[in-house]
Order: structure tokens, then C-alpha cells, then sequence
């Protein structure tokens, strides 16, 4: 089956009635699986069958990203989110008749940087297949893998990657809470660029090997209103960028991913517009003339919400 831009513009708005291919179990206007423009980056599904999904983007069309010359490397994860379009096709997403819309949101999982990112102006290609599928009542877990490409080029591969699909109101969980610094800060600096993407408003540096990104949330920021529909909360994407946003501005240039690298991540909580502050601490682990490989950890409202280790940077 194909789908337009348009068909997924539907989706996003959770207006399923007007795809009249879609499954009819699956019409529920609450249910809304991906985010809505400007964070919506899937262009076209050339494909959607049993446990796989195929499908291209295109940075270029995208408004946020046209200040961009190659895919920012945090963002691009983004690039995977038709795994919830397939999800939602297999009925995996669903609830029962008679139960409130369900919420999803990632857990993380493991990924690597197989290429450099490339120009903007290339169109990618997405490739995915669900693996497993854990249901506990209410809650279905999908585990997902695949590969991003380009002219046949393959640039990021990820693999148990997981999403969570649950009630409103459902799971919780209990995070380790933020443990301030002895040390004072050593300089701050100030955001360099403005925009949609920046993702803090300061950094704060401590040591040569420890610096913080300090951010308010405003419950009327931009990606409340896309990410997603009826069920808002800050993109995980926008907050990896975060750090090699962070790290660019703290070594005075950019920063690109090293190559063939696994890196582990894990999501506990989710920004939600009720939040009130972030932090986005970078730890540099090691440190050579070629490279530096970091932690980072993002703490909402002083507790853990994200972690991410071992990213290889190339200086």
C-alpha cells in the first residue's frame, strides 16, 4: 500500500476517516501515532505490509531544517518515526472499545552512525521492520530495527529500538533525581543562533570534562502543538540535538558523529508543557586528538529523563 504526504498529514491530525484504505478497526480519531508538520519528516510510504514499513524523506521540504546544510546527526533519528505508522497499520497500537486514547512514547534502544550525514538536498530512504511485540494488559511494547539511506549508502542502523503503547494515565516511572556540582562554574555561554531547533538557552561549564545546557519550557513552544496532536510532549530527537548543538558551540566547531560506533540510549520520562526546566549535562569519558567519546543526560525538573552512552564525536 502507498500513502501520500497528504495520507500522513491525515494520520498525524487523527483524521483516519479520510483514508478510506486504511484499516477500518483503526478509524478512531483519537488515535494519533506521528507527529503533525513542521516535525512531521516522512514524505512518502512506498510500501506498509506485514511487520515492515518503506518509505523516503526529504529534509529540503522540511521548514525547520532549511538553515541546515547536512541532516543534523540528532535529529535525523527522527527520520524513523514511520515505525509508529506501521505499528499503528498492524493494530498493535490499539485499545479496547470502551477504554480512553492511548499514549506512546519511546524507550530507547541501541544505534550506530554507519555514514557522514548527508546534504539536506538528498532524498533518504527508511527502511523498518517490527521484531517483537510484548503485550501486558492494557500496554503493548514493539521492538523495532532498520536503516536510513542514502543512494543506497546506508547512514545511521539502528536495533532494539522499543516504543511503549499505553493508556492515558498508565505507567509511571521513578527516576534518579539530578545531584548538583561542588564546583563552581568556570564561564557560561550564551546561544550563538536563535531558532526553533536551539535547545537551550546557556551553557554552563564546570570543568574541561563536565557542562550543562540550561533550558526553560514554555508550554506554548512550537513543538507542543505537532509533537503529538491531543498528547504533547517535547521530541526526544530535538533533545539528542541538543547535545551536539552543545558540544559544537563548546569546542567552536561543528561536531559530526563518529562512524560505526553503537551508542545505548534510554528514555524514562517525557517533557511534557507542564514541565518546567531542563538540563542537558555532557561528561567527556575520553578525549584525543582525532575524537571524544561523552555521556549525556538530560534531567527534567531535576529528574532523570534521558540517557545516552557512549557518542563519539570526530574533532
Amino acid at each position: 500500500m502507498h500513502l501520500s504526504r497528504e495520507d500522513l498529514e491525515y494520520i498525524a491530525a487523527g483524521e483516519f476517516s479520510k483514508l478510506a484504505q486504511w484499516r477500518a478497526s483503526d478509524m478512531d480519531p483519537n488515535r494519533v501515532l506521528i507527529p503533525a508538520p513542521p516535525y512531521l519528516f516522512m514524505y512518502e510510504v512506498l510500501q506498509i505490509g506485514e511487520n515492515y514499513i518503506r518509505y523516503q524523506c526529504r529534509p529540503d521540504k522540511n521548514p525547520l531544517l532549511e538553515q541546515c546544510e547536512f541532516v543534523p546527526a540528532g535529529v535525523a533519528l527522527e527520520f524513523f518515526q514511520g515505525y509508529m505508522v506501521l505499528a499503528d497499520w498492524m493494530g498493535y497500537g490499539a485499545l479496547p472499545s470502551n477504554v480512553s486514547r492511548r499514549i506512546h512514547r519511546a524507550l530507547g534502544g541501541k544505534f550506530e552512525y554507519v555514514s557522514a550525514m548527508p546534504s539536506i538536498h538528498n532524498v533518504l530512504e527508511v527502511e523498518l521492520r517490527i521484531t517483537k511485540v510484548t503485550k501486558f494488559g492494557k500496554t503493548t511494547i514493539t521492538q523495532y530495527q532498520g536503516e536510513m539511506r542514502c543512494q543506497d549508502r546506508v547512514i545511521i542502523r539502528i536495533k532494539d529500538f522499543s516504543g511503549i503503547f499505553y493508556e492515558k494515565g498508565g505507567p509511571k516511572s521513578s527516576a534518579a533525581r539530578y545531584v548538583s556540582r561542588d564546583a563552581p562554574v568556570v564561564k557560561t555561554l550564551m546561544p550563538e543562533v536563535a531558532g526553533p531547533m536551539h535547545a537551550y538557552d546557556r551553557i554552563d561549564v564546570y570543568s574541561d570534562d563536565y557542562l550543562e545546557g540550561l533550558r526553560s519550557i514554555d508550554p506554548n513552544e512550537w513543538c507542543f502543538n505537532c509533537h503529538f496532536v491531543h498528547d504533547p510532549c517535547m521530541p526526544g530527537s530535538f533533545l539528542f540535538q541538543g547535545f551536539f548543538d552543545i558540544m559544537t558551540q563548546y569546542l567552536g566547531k561543528q561536531v559530526q558523529p563518529v562512524t560505526c560506533q553503537e551508542i545505548n540510549s534510554l528514555a524514562k520520562l517525557h517533557v511534557l508543557p507542564t514541565n518546567k526546566e531542563l538540563r542537558l549535562c555532557v561528561s567527556i569519558k575520553e578525549c584525543t586528538d582525532t575524537q571524544i567519546v561523552c555521556n549525556y543526560t538530560i534531567y527534567v525538573d531535576d529528574v532523570l529523563a534521558f540517557a545516552c552512552e557512549n557518542i563519539g564525536l570526530l574533532v
